[in-house]
């Protein structure tokens, strides 16, 4: 299946989430491949993204461990303009990841909030596809 990093991180946290109820063996299997896998992209993307911060000047902030852009901003608007169209072509770059989506069925009868479920829309479909 073929993913947008962007979704990879929105969907991230209900994985992890999921992947703590009790499941049937093969999903859960199934399931665990699949965050190996995004965790993996996650961490490349992560690093690349560092990368193309420190790049263009950006500062980390050791108490937020979050970088500041502002000092890029107020270098050259032209240069953060730059700085946020390298950052979303990341954020939209689409990776391929083997992963079949599972049906809502084979979750078995665990508890789900809906923002999980809407969160993993893409992997979870509603009925089995007969094939």
């Amino acid at each position: 299946m073929k993913f947008k990093i962007r979704e990879l991180h929105e969907m991230f946290d209900s994985l992890k989430e999921l992947s703590t109820k009790d499941l049937p063996c093969l999903t859960a299997y199934k399931l665990s491949k699949f965050i190996r896998s995004v965790d993996s992209e996650l961490k490349i993307e992560g690093q690349a993204r560092v990368k193309t911060l420190e790049s263009y000047g950006a500062e980390l902030d050791k108490k937020t461990n979050l970088f500041n852009l502002q000092v890029v901003k107020d270098r050259s608007e032209d240069e953060f303009n730059a700085l946020v169209q390298e950052l979303e072509t990341l954020s939209n770059h689409e990776v391929d990841i083997e992963f079949e989506a599972i049906p809502l069925s084979s979750l078995g009868s665990i508890d789900l909030k809906p923002i999980i479920l809407f969160n993993l829309n893409s992997i979870i479909m509603e009925k089995e596809i007969k094939r």
